[in-house]
């Protein structure tokens, strides 16, 4: 029982660091999406996130580049939103397991 405690607590530390971490490297990340608006014959592109109740659109630009390293940048965030969901499952697996191992 004490071998797979301590596996269990591994496991835990484990978790819990790449959890912080990964919080960490989403709040660095650009949140929302990319919005293109046409006017006339311009075309206009808008980054497109939430802040509380508000909605808050940014102009981005038209030059490529800047674009692409943006939809980078959201479609990374929006990765890591995913891989933190799973690790706080697992998360809360540990935790029950290790109420049971005790």
């Amino acid at each position: 029982m004490n071998v797979i405690r301590k596996a269990l607590q591994k496991e835990y530390a484990r978790n819990d660091y790449m959890r912080s971490h990964y919080l960490h490297s989403i709040d660095a990340l650009p949140k929302g999406s990319l919005v293109l608006k046409v006017v006339g014959k311009h075309e206009y592109h808008y980054l497109k996130y939430r802040a509380g109740k508000r909605t808050i659109t940014k102009y981005i630009g038209n030059d490529c580049e800047i674009l692409d390293a943006t939809r980078g940048l959201i479609e990374k965030r929006k990765h890591e939103e995913a891989l933190l969901k799973e690790l706080n499952k697992e998360h809360d697996v540990i935790v029950r397991l290790l109420r049971v191992v005790r």
